[in-house]
């Protein structure tokens, strides 16, 4: 089944849209009803659900911000946005980021089911898609597993031409030699974060046959002594950042694991979210930057956080997180000194 989230800051639309329709005869799961962006914001990154409802203008966080800040980490959500007639402007801007579902109020019931539908039908597409290439590149391992040596590497290199296709290809086939010489070395997944920053085909080949033939010469495991969980958390702390980092993009360019399974192994180890944990390491590094540096202005601390490009969104996750605003906490610590 689909996943599917709501959000509306009126909870008697929330709960209205949850009873209305047999959601599980529409063949979807929805896992959350969001009070306003923020929570649904928390709620994508940590859920991934498939769809999105949401109401055009909530406090806290629009539901125009947050399509802006879901598709800046290029996670695939299908949104349905809702707004009043006075409000098509902001469904307008919402449109440039490829947003197709649009609902205008008051809607029926009927009208409803019909854009919903849509947008089953286009997470259908999307994931037969996404299986399709899943099923090239199952093909592609099952090839690559049975070279040994780096003259037959090169020839299979060479079967291949599409950049995406070839790097999900190099990653398996750089995870069966390493698993052959008795584990996944650590600085093979640095190989591979290498190898997924680049697009050119010659470049890719190349990077491919220096580090094949690095790992094939190796006899030695580097067992670094860190579970997934660990080395989840120390990319967080060394890419605070990066205004793109989701779990999702760590499960997919790092540790190479099923996002939705990292997730509940993270609440498991961890004891909260990840939307949660990262939020609080974001503020807390903000925290110590605005301490340590009297200069540094909020804009900067909220840049070197990953929530430049998002002033609001900074300050609300800031109060959220440390029951204040950065401006009352700079001159509540700074009072202390």
């Amino acid at each position: 089944m689909l996943k599917m989230i709501i959000a509306d800051d009126e909870k008697n639309i929330r709960e209205s849209l949850k009873n209305c329709i047999d959601w599980e005869n529409l063949g979807i799961n929805l896992i959350g009803l969001c009070k306003n962006g923020l929570e649904a914001y928390d709620v994508i990154i940590d859920e991934s659900p498939d769809i999105v409802l949401t109401d055009i203008k909530m406090p806290a966080l629009s539901g125009l911000e947050l399509i802006k800040r879901i598709t800046q980490i290029g996670q695939h959500v299908e949104f349905i946005i809702v707004s009043g007639y006075g409000e098509f402007s902001y469904a307008k801007e919402a449109m440039k980021y490829g947003i197709k579902h649009y609902l205008l109020k008051p809607y029926n019931q009927e009208e409803l089911i019909s854009v919903i539908e849509e947008a089953i039908k286009n997470c259908n597409q999307w994931l037969e898609s996404l299986l399709q290439k899943n099923y090239n590149v199952r093909m592609l391992d099952s090839y690559a597993n049975t070279y040994n040596n780096l003259d037959e590497i090169e020839s299979f290199l060479k079967t291949i031409h599409e950049p995406e296709l070839l790097k999900t290809a190099l990653t398996n086939l750089f995870l069966h030699i390493s698993k052959k010489q008795g584990g996944i070395q650590y600085y093979v997944l640095e190989y591979l974060a290498k190898l997924y920053s680049l697009n050119d085909m010659e470049e890719i080949r190349s990077i491919a046959l220096e580090n094949v033939s690095l790992i094939l010469s190796e006899n030695t495991t580097i067992n670094t002594g860190k579970p997934f969980i660990d080395r989840t958390i120390q990319y967080v702390y060394d890419h605070l950042s990066n205004p793109e980092l989701s779990l999702k993009f760590i499960a997919e360019t790092q540790l190479f694991m099923n996002v939705d399974y990292l997730s509940k192994q993270f609440v498991k180890h961890v004891g909260c979210k990840f939307s949660y944990f990262l939020a609080k390491a974001r503020i807390e590094e903000a925290k110590r930057l605005l301490l340590q540096k009297p200069d540094l202005s909020i804009q900067e601390a909220a840049d070197a956080v990953g929530c430049g490009n998002n002033p609001q969104y900074f300050s609300l996750l800031f109060k959220k997180v440390t029951g204040q605003t950065a401006t009352e906490y700079m001159k509540k610590m700074r009072n202390k000194s």
